[in-house]
């Protein structure tokens, strides 16, 4: 829940304090001790008096109080545990509060994970077009491509199944697109540049040699909405996909970009995949409306490279995992950040992220969280 609307309405701090009292607990609900939290209580810096900090105590609570705005932040950070930071905590009454009055005290809890046996991983971020549809068509995750004939890919670790289509319209709004059509042919057809450029970025966006997309193509690339579903599937007897949404922590949303200055490497999900309990397929139905839109708490684990004995039993497999849901461009284009783990048998999937198998990554590619 965003909060951006309290701190638009409450930007001046009140006559009182606000009391913050944190409990810090472990994944198994164990408090833990000697974890610093610091709470900016007036992120507008309106006194020399707006961040206090406090250490938790062996019960896991600490307490800091200050003249507060309606939104706070909280950061906690130990040499034993993954750190955290929320921008977005409410101090107000509840959500219907319009008057955005801080709270005389505020009790907030946080749920922190160990660090305990980072490893190296092949992990990257991957933005990339999916090359045909109506098809299942395999991605390697430690090739990091799409397999033969569409990449360099060998193991189908996971397929991806496009099915897209332009969205069928009524008549009122075949005729205002009409209209639009007929006013960016007579603006192309008089800037000829512009009308490239039209043209690019439908090759750019598939990943096509230059000059590849016809001038229909575009059109209905640019102008039409779209809607399909994607499909996801591991094509392994005894393989499959668990997407996780109960064990998953987020509280820092965009920690590689937003807060580029303190970056927040928080553990989002379990260290070890399950070794059972997977499903063969996950899907998402989406409009081009849609394509930026994500479950902000949802990952993935996946096993893959199942390898089975004559009797039927398993005898070796590799786990993987996404940090958070594909986002999907759903003419064709998806983007996820993908770990793997090359050794058979091996659960662990908290990544070092100074040891990452790839190497010479751009930025855009580097991962951002263990």
């Amino acid at each position: 829940m965003s909060l951006s609307l309290y701190a638009c309405k409450e930007t001046t701090l009140p006559n009182y304090e606000t009391k913050v009292k944190v409990q810090v607990i472990d994944d198994t609900g164990n408090p833990v001790p000697r974890v610093n939290v610091d709470v900016t209580h007036d992120y507008m810096a309106q006194t020399n008096n707006n961040g206090k900090q406090a250490v938790t105590d062996n019960k896991g609570y600490a307490e800091t109080s200050a003249k507060s705005l309606a939104t706070i932040w909280i950061r906690t950070s130990s040499q034993d545990y993954y750190p955290t930071f929320e921008d977005e905590v409410a101090n107000v009454v509840s959500p219907q509060d319009y008057t955005a009055s801080p709270l005389r005290e505020l009790n907030h809890s946080i749920k922190l994970r160990k660090i305990i046996n980072p490893i190296p991983l092949y992990s990257k971020q991957n933005d990339i077009p999916i090359p045909d549809k109506e098809k299942w068509i395999g991605f390697d995750l430690e090739k990091i491509d799409w397999v033969k004939p569409y990449g360099l890919g060998i193991s189908s670790d996971v397929e991806f199944y496009l099915s897209t289509a332009p969205i069928h319209v009524n008549r009122e709004t075949l005729a205002e697109q009409k209209i639009l059509l007929d006013r960016i042919t007579k603006e192309h057809s008089e800037n000829q540049r512009q009308k490239s450029a039209y043209l690019e970025s439908r090759d750019e966006f598939y990943e096509l040699r230059k000059g590849t997309s016809t001038y229909e193509e575009a059109i209905k690339f640019r102008l039409y909405k779209w809607q399909g579903s994607v499909k996801m599937r591991v094509p392994y007897e005894q393989g499959g996909i668990i997407a996780e949404k109960e064990k998953y922590l987020i509280y820092s949303k965009s920690p590689q970009t937003d807060y580029a200055r303190l970056p927040v490497p928080e553990m989002r999900m379990p260290h070890h995949a399950p070794k059972d309990g997977y499903q063969k397929e996950y899907h998402w139905q989406k409009t081009s409306a849609e394509q930026l839109e994500i479950d902000e708490k949802l990952g993935f684990f996946i096993k893959t490279r199942v390898k089975l004995d004559e009797q039927g039993r398993e005898i070796s497999a590799h786990y993987a995992k996404f940090i958070t849901d594909v986002q999907i461009d759903i003419r064709g284009r998806i983007k996820f950040t993908s770990y793997f783990n090359p050794t058979p048998n091996d659960t662990n999937l908290e990544f070092d992220l100074k040891n990452n198998l790839f190497k010479n990554l751009k930025d855009s590619e580097k991962p951002f969280l263990p």
